[in-house]
């Protein structure tokens, strides 16, 4: 069409520019190679390379009659009628040019992707048209990937088409014949019926979705959903969708489901095969009324201020795991979290505003409440970014946050111990095979136990400010003193007469930055307009301290003066709330988060960071990339020294980033000194220029104790990869996960969709496997493309 476009304007040009081929009649500009006038009958007959212009009409065949007072046109042979939007060819027309009506014999009309062929077809308006013993497509190909042929087609161009008794046919081959038909002419987007999807096996056995899409109006849109399982009965889906402006959006996505399966299996036990993975309680109780609801959205309101929400509802935690394409985002998580939160950043301040709600997926019981789960409500921040202090060269920062830790029952836990030698006995039925000899009581016992139980909810504020000195010594050393206060205020629920309501916690930490650069330029650099690189590395000495702490006298504050202070970035595990068997009672605990672990500090940090830089030019403009960048760092605490066996060093870490324009590696690396075992985490990705991919990562991870042992059979490794490729009429993609402890594929899939010339439809086949339920899904989808959007 944009040819057509090129071709309309150059002739009109070239009218405009060549007085010698046309001549003006009625304002109608016309050329022709020879003309004749007919005074009785005020006709003009135009003869050879005939081209008429007007109104933003043009009009060209071998022969036309002109009828000068009613401005009707009777063209033969190879007639062409254009405008910017329309085509029309035919071998004889009849058109007005002042009403822009007429009929066309023998000919085809082409609006962006759409095509009619008819014996005679009548325009009747501006974008309205009717044909007789017509053909309609989208495909640009001959013959059509598909059509309809009807005996009579009412169009409206950019509405839709009324076909009569249709036809349809693949490559002109017959396929079935239908009453009547309604098809879609708009380029933008439309409400109708989508092309249904078809699944096979899995737990739900085959499957039907239909779907109808709703253009509500520009800015919004809902697609209901209507799947039919073969073991569970109906399912209604909704998602909703809507823009306010360019900045700011939502979707709200939803589903229920009456699991007939669960009512099937009540009435016949045999039935209950299908679902062996649920409990006899679930079943028992029919708790068939199953689903979901997701909301989402993004505000950018006034002053820059950003709101966002994001929040789940379920019925039962196995439905993410019974319908995995429903909550991909959930897939393989340990809890989620329902968030609304309120930013505002500016040049030197950050604030933010955010509730947080707590939802433990790990549990037995997929109908279990969340009463032990502990919630922010609210978590507060606000931080001053580095700002002179009155113009001297002393640099001031700050970082404030309050958090209130909340839940609905016990603002604490009640610890037990299976072991009846503790004297700690559990009220519960559990065993315990567990190696750590502490565990949560479920069954409370209404006393609060200093020392033993965990205290679970209250408020924190913690405040940070921090004064830093920048010095340079020409352009080879840099100095960055500092010195940093933190306070934290704690207020917790009461508990019982013997533990203050109250605690405070300080300290003051300096650091002192040493760093040095040494760099060289690569490429031409006399020609400021060619490619260069810049190799540049920066090692750095930090000395860290806290010359002074207050630590209260609180059963809160667990113990971690023994401890190396690399452990203040691990992450929180069942040892730090409930200790282990070398820490009963849980000294080194973490109660609300890591926040609230306070290790001794001395330390000397080295690190380097070696880096490559890409300067190119794009469009006279400069382009910077950093194509690679390797950081390698480690810390010695002296702390260490005064222990029996001191272990000061800590891990060793590494990033890699390497970027190309097709190629990417990431890798992070942390290897234990002592344990002599490196957790590693490593993304490798190749795309070609034509958007096919490779891509594969490997993930390690051990679980190393206080005393440097690991289990090496209790690691996570695990290998991902996948691979697709791009064709011109076919795209292929695969992707899996192997567990290399396990030695078994976790789940694996891979999609096909063909799409052939014509650019009318596609065909989609996709397959998924997933070991944790043993079943393969299997799905088939067919797009339809009307008129250049696929629905």
């Amino acid at each position: 069409m944009k040819w057509r476009i090129f071709v309309l304007v150059l002739v009109i040009f070239f009218f405009k520019t060549a007085a010698w081929s046309q001549m003006q009649v009625s304002g109608i500009s016309i050329a022709a190679d020879s003309s004749e006038f007919d005074n009785e009958h005020n006709t003009l007959v135009l003869i050879g390379n005939v081209q008429l212009i007007y109104k933003g009409y043009y009009l060209s065949s071998d022969k036309a009659t002109l009828y000068r007072e009613s401005k009707k046109v009777i063209a033969e042979s190879r007639v062409v009628l254009q405008t910017i939007d329309t085509y029309i060819e035919a071998d004889k027309a009849d058109f007005n040019l002042d009403s822009q009506t007429g009929t066309f014999y023998n000919g085809f009309i082409q609006s962006g992707k759409v095509i009619f062929e008819g014996d005679v077809i009548k325009k009747l308006g501006d974008k309205n048209y009717e044909a007789t013993n017509a053909s309609y497509t989208a495909c640009n190909t001959c013959p059509p990937a598909w059509s309809f042929s009807g005996s009579l087609i009412n169009a409206e161009l950019g509405g839709y088409a009324d076909i009569r008794v249709p036809l349809l046919k693949v490559a002109n081959v017959p396929i079935f014949i239908l009453p009547r038909i309604l098809v879609p002419l708009k380029s933008e987007r439309q409400s109708g019926f989508l092309a249904p999807s078809l699944g096979f096996g899995g737990n739900h056995g085959f499957t039907v979705v239909n779907s109808y899409f709703w253009a509500i109006d520009r800015s919004s849109d809902l697609t209901l959903s209507a799947l039919k399982y073969e073991k569970r009965g109906w399912k209604g889906h909704g998602h909703y969708r809507y823009i306010l402006d360019k900045n700011s959006r939502g979707e709200l996505v939803g589903a229920y489901l009456y699991d007939q399966g669960f009512k099937d299996c009540v009435k016949e036990p045999s039935e209950c095969a299908k679902f062996k993975d649920y409990s006899s309680r679930d079943i028992e109780e029919q708790k068939v009324d199953r689903g979901y609801v997701s909301y989402t959205h993004y505000y950018l309101l006034p002053n820059n201020f950003i709101h966002r929400t994001k929040g789940f509802w379920l019925s039962d935690l196995r439905y993410i795991r019974d319908f995995v394409d429903e909550l991909e985002e959930l897939n393989g998580q340990s809890a989620y979290e329902n968030k609304m939160s309120i930013t505002k950043n500016t040049e030197d301040q950050n604030f933010s505003g955010e509730i947080s709600f707590y939802t433990n997926l790990l549990k037995a019981d997929p109908f279990s409440g969340n009463e032990e789960s502990v919630h922010r409500l609210p978590d507060l921040r606000y931080s001053v970014m580095e700002q002179r202090i009155a113009g001297s060269n002393f640099l001031f920062s700050m970082d404030l946050r309050y958090t209130n830790f909340n839940r609905n029952n016990f603002s604490y836990d009640d610890i037990c111990s299976d072991d009846v030698s503790l004297g700690l006995g559990c009220n519960d039925n559990n065993t315990n095979n567990d190696p750590i000899r502490t565990r949560i009581d479920e069954v409370r016992d209404g006393k609060f136990d200093p020392g033993v139980d965990l205290i679970r909810t209250g408020q924190r504020l913690d405040v940070a400010p921090q004064i830093s000195y920048p010095l340079l010594f020409g352009n080879t050393l840099s100095l960055l003193p500092s010195i940093k206060f933190r306070e934290t205020q704690y207020r917790f629920n009461s508990l019982s007469p013997d533990v203050r309501d109250t605690a405070a916690r300080r300290y003051l930490e300096t650091n002192l930055s040493m760093r040095t650069r040494f760099s060289r330029l690569f490429g031409d650099v006399s020609n400021p307009l060619e490619t260069s690189y810049k190799h540049q590395i920066e090692p750095e000495i930090l000395l860290s301290q806290r010359p002074w702490v207050r630590r209260p006298n609180h059963v809160f504050f667990g113990d971690f003066n023994s401890q190396p202070y690399y452990r203040s970035t691990e992450k929180v595990s069942d040892v730090d709330l409930i200790g282990s068997d070398s820490d009963l009672y849980g000294l080194n605990k973490v109660q609300f988060d890591y926040e609230d672990r306070l290790f001794n500090k001395n330390l000397l940090t080295f690190k380097i960071e070696n880096s490559f830089i890409r300067k190119s030019w794009k469009d006279g403009f400069p382009e910077y990339k950093n194509i690679f960048k390797f950081i390698l760092s480690q810390s010695y605490d002296f702390n260490q020294l005064k222990r029996d066996k001191p272990e000061p060093w800590s891990n060793i870490d590494l990033l890699l980033r390497v970027n190309l324009d097709n190629f990417v590696i990431y890798s992070e690396a942390s290897y234990y000194p002592y344990a002599r075992v490196t957790d590693n985490t490593t993304r490798l990705q190749y795309v070609t220029d034509y958007n096919s991919f490779f891509e594969l990562a490997y993930t390690q991870d051990f679980k190393v104790q206080e005393d440097n042992t690991f289990v090496f059979a209790e690691r996570t490794e695990a290998v991902e990869g996948g691979i697709g490729f791009i064709f011109k009429y076919l795209f292929l993609k695969g992707t899996t996960l192997y567990n290399m402890v396990s030695g078994e594929y976790q789940w694996w899939r891979y999609q096909t969709v063909i799409k052939p010339p014509g650019e009318c439809w596609s065909l989609e086949f996709s397959q998924r496997f997933r070991t944790e339920t043993g079943d393969t899904e299997t799905w088939v989808d067919f797009h339809f493309d009307f008129s250049g959007k696929t629905i």
